[in-house]
């Protein structure tokens, strides 16, 4: 998505581009992570083999090899990773849960004093 942001800072409609991150937690175990885009959906060709080693297709740069990092990294603890177009191709949906996470409760922010000395000379 950064990638992509990067290169087209404006959608083809001259809309500002964004990129959302949003952490859900689904229970206390469990958090999904979405991260979402309004650019250019990702044609149906490349969303097959999205995760595939070596997958460039569409890019001018890059080795092809970070979603697949990221998908290997995901599973080896035991969560999922996904990627899918938005409703009216209106962006593109990048979607993790991760299992076994200890989502904390909202906590209170303390703001603590501390004492200080000034010197002088």
């Amino acid at each position: 998505a950064w990638e992509k942001f990067q290169d087209f800072p404006e959608t083809k409609d001259d809309k500002p581009a964004f990129i959302e991150v949003r952490f859900i937690p689904q229970n206390m175990r469990e958090l999904k992570i979405q991260i979402v885009d309004n650019g250019a959906p990702i044609p149906d060709s490349i969303l097959t083999k999205l995760f595939q080693s070596y997958q460039t297709e569409g890019k001018e740069m890059g080795t092809g090899l970070g979603l697949s990092i990221s998908k290997q990294l995901i599973e080896a603890h035991g969560g999922g990773i996904q990627g899918f177009n938005l409703l009216d191709n209106r962006g593109v949906v990048f979607e993790i849960i991760l299992p076994d996470c200890v989502i904390p409760a909202p906590s209170r922010t303390v703001q603590k004093q501390s004492d200080s000395i000034s010197l002088s000379a």
